[in-house]
């Protein structure tokens, strides 16, 4: 019987292999997110960021604390105006407006959609608002979203504030470049989302600006100085 054992040890063995393949988890495919959907920032366990939800929540007490006349909208651009190195500019201009910066590091399109129907445009009315968003949508096949989809999302947005704030005028501008991208394969391109943002806009109202400057070293206050005409009448 001992010479039968390796050779039946190897029919076991070759029984068992394809079981312990068939167990081996796959990785699940990237699913990519409705850039038009209200969706807040979570993990892959539904668990929202701590950092947006904290930020979210001073949105809300900031509405309720008293007027706001100028209210920025967006991602971590929008967000910078508050680096110590950059508050002289908001003071000097945006101060004396009872300005409001609601911008979060990250945020994609869907994420501005779930703040604003969870509350953070409730109860203010701006006589400003200026919206620049959806560079975070930018990113990579599978799960980055297409110039017509980040276009579709910001009219989404635009929509909204109307809706919220029916008085408001919006001043809803291109997204900053972030290196050259061609889009010989339909790769997404700063200029495609100009060029929708342009086509779902209203001459008078949302208006609009074409603003190319990199938000680097100085980008701030060239992005200051370009909103500056466009603000200044409304």
């Amino acid at each position: 019987m001992k010479k039968f054992r390796p050779a039946f040890s190897a029919l076991i063995l070759a029984a068992l292999l394809p079981l312990a393949f068939a167990q081996t988890p796959t990785a699940a495919p990237a699913k990519k997110i409705d850039a038009s959907a209200p969706i807040a920032k979570a993990d892959a366990n539904g668990v929202i960021n701590a950092n947006f939800q904290k930020s979210h929540e001073s949105f809300l007490a900031r509405g309720k604390a008293g007027p706001i006349d100028v209210l920025f909208l967006g991602d971590s651009i929008t967000a910078g105006w508050a680096n110590p190195a950059r508050a002289h500019i908001w003071e000097s201009f945006y101060g004396k407006n009872q300005p409001a910066n609601f911008g979060i590091g990250g945020d994609q399109t869907q994420h501005v959609i779930w703040r604003i129907e969870n509350g953070e445009l409730d109860g203010i009315k701006p006589k400003v608002t200026v919206l620049m968003l959806g560079t975070n949508n930018t990113s990579p096949a599978p799960i980055g979203h297409t110039a017509a989809e980040i276009a579709a999302a910001d009219k989404k947005i635009v929509e909204l504030i109307r809706a919220k704030i029916p008085g408001t005028k919006v001043l809803l501008l291109a997204i900053f470049p972030r290196g050259a991208r061609k889009n010989p394969q339909g790769v997404i391109t700063d200029d495609a989302i100009t060029d929708l943002a342009k086509r779902h806009n209203d001459t008078n109202s949302p208006q609009y600006a074409g603003i190319l400057a990199a938000a680097v070293a100085g980008g701030w206050f060239r992005w200051w100085l370009a909103i500056v005409p466009l603000v200044w009448p409304l």
